[in-house]
């Protein structure tokens, strides 16, 4: 089974107003289809899965496992980018940012950045 990492960092931030709309799913299917690592595999049946485990967690409890995971990353710059933008577009796809989705793509952007210093905009 392919790592579901990537799909809770996306679900962490789709769920953070705990408003989960078919539209972020929708784009999170659509990302994960795009993804070589994903390639061949059923995204739709491994992100129920992922999202049915997910929902079980105390939503504190999942990001101690993002930090696990975020805190070995092996991604290159370009992979860091292309997941930071992945989740500005998550947050993006039901046409409002919520401070909560915001404070929880800041959490996951910290680990993201090789220079904390370079800043990641929002696009409004």
């Amino acid at each position: 089974m392919e790592n579901p990492a990537i799909v809770y960092l996306y679900l962490y931030v789709a769920l953070a107003n705990k408003n989960f709309s078919q539209s972020k799913m929708d784009l999170i299917l659509e990302k994960l289809k795009l993804n070589p690592s994903f390639m061949g595999l059923n995204t739709d049946d491994f992100v129920e899965d992922v999202y049915n485990n997910f929902i079980k967690l105390p939503f504190a409890s999942v990001f101690t496992y993002l930090e696990n995971y975020l805190s070995e990353i092996q991604l290159t710059e370009l992979e860091r980018t292309s997941v930071i933008h992945d989740l500005e577009e998550i947050m993006e796809a039901d046409g409002v940012i919520k401070k909560e989705e915001l404070l929880a793509f800041q959490r996951i952007k910290k680990y993201l950045l090789t220079d904390n210093s370079k800043p990641v905009k929002i696009r409004a």
